[in-house]
């Protein structure tokens, strides 16, 4: 029988309690990196577009950082800035559809307003800086505060909308009475996600995402009964996904993004569809209101709520879903998306 000294017995007890930790560590990251039970390949990002202003210009990207609050492009927050009148009370498309051809691009940490032969810079610090606050307020009179970006901006936004504006930068210093929370009643036959979030100036979630294929569909529709044919900016969607069928967004729960759906990619959870206003008859090439056969109209047809939704989103068609965020991370074009569906759609 060989007896072990003592420092081979401490280098045998070393290899052994190595070999424990090192199983134990691969282990451990298999388990971590393997793909969770319920993800299905869906399809991929076919376009990404930030809206640096509420109601503005639609800029598509390549590439999006998305976190609790929103997107982000570079130095591009998704509805950082927001037009209102001089009380703080905000303007949209509804009813200021020209509003959609104001382009902002902030990079080098300066704002870049455009408007037909218009153009208006400053420096976001300098907004920052001078810390004129303006009591903004958004849907149903909730505060929602802004850095005033000053004159020359205001004469641009009023040239704009044809009256006097002012436009005010986000920032979360700033007070923001608008957490939403989630409403048992959006969703017809699976329990809504409890959720409270404070987002930028969006309508109310952080992120909205669409699909080719009902867009496709719509389009079919209005074409063959005399409307336009629309695009995916005219919906305002960050997210637009290719690949999946028409309307499978009525059914997300969750969505990753990634080679593959392990923990700590890129997640977003869908938690509403998203109800449509005049919004979306405004001509993102000209700002001008499509009168005959709007798209608004025609999604009307076939795209109303029924049942509890009906009563939480009111007679408004609803195409896209609204979503607010898991996992912080980047999403890119060409991206694959992964999906847990619901057990049912809504």
């Amino acid at each position: 029988m060989t007896v072990l000294n003592r420092s081979d017995a401490a280098l045998l007890a070393s290899c052994v309690g190595g070999s424990i930790l090192s199983y134990n560590a691969i282990k451990a990251l298999y388990n971590y990196l393997k793909p969770e039970p319920g993800w299905v390949p869906i399809g991929r990002i076919k376009e990404l577009y930030i809206f640096p202003l509420k109601s503005g210009k639609g800029k598509p990207v390549f590439s999006l950082y998305c976190n609790e609050t929103g997107c982000f492009e570079n130095e591009n927050g998704d509805r950082m800035f927001m037009a209102t009148d001089p009380s703080g009370h905000f303007f949209t498309g509804r009813g200021k559809p020209m509003l959609n051809q104001i382009g902002v691009d902030v990079y080098d940490g300066v704002a870049h307003l455009t408007f037909k032969d218009e153009k208006v810079e400053f420096r976001i610090d300098d907004v920052k800086n001078n810390n004129a606050v303006l009591n903004a307020t958004m849907f149903f009179q909730k505060r929602h505060d802004g850095f005033d970006c000053g004159e020359e901006a205001a004469k641009l936004v009023t040239k704009c909308i044809g009256e006097p504006g002012r436009l005010v930068l986000y920032s979360p210093e700033l007070y923001n009475g608008r957490e939403v929370t989630t409403n048992p009643k959006w969703w017809n036959n699976n329990p809504v996600p409890h959720r409270k979030t404070k987002a930028r100036y969006t309508n109310l979630t952080p992120h909205m995402l669409s699909t080719q294929a009902s867009l496709d569909t719509l389009n079919d529709f209005s074409k063959r009964t005399g409307g336009d044919e629309l695009t995916n900016i005219q919906f305002r969607a960050n997210i637009v996904i290719e690949g999946c069928p028409a309307w499978d967004e009525d059914k997300w729960d969750t969505l990753r993004f990634g080679p593959q759906p392990i923990k700590g990619v890129t997640e977003i959870q869908c938690i509403k569809p998203c109800e449509r206003c005049l919004e979306i008859d405004a001509d993102p090439n000209t700002g001008i209101r499509m009168k005959e056969d709007a798209p608004l109209a025609k999604l009307k047809e076939f795209r109303m709520p029924i049942g509890n939704m009906l009563e939480s989103l009111g007679r408004h068609p609803i195409f896209g879903v609204q979503a607010a965020q898991n996992v912080n991370g980047f999403v890119h074009v060409g991206q694959t998306v992964w999906a847990k569906y619901k057990p049912a759609a809504f």
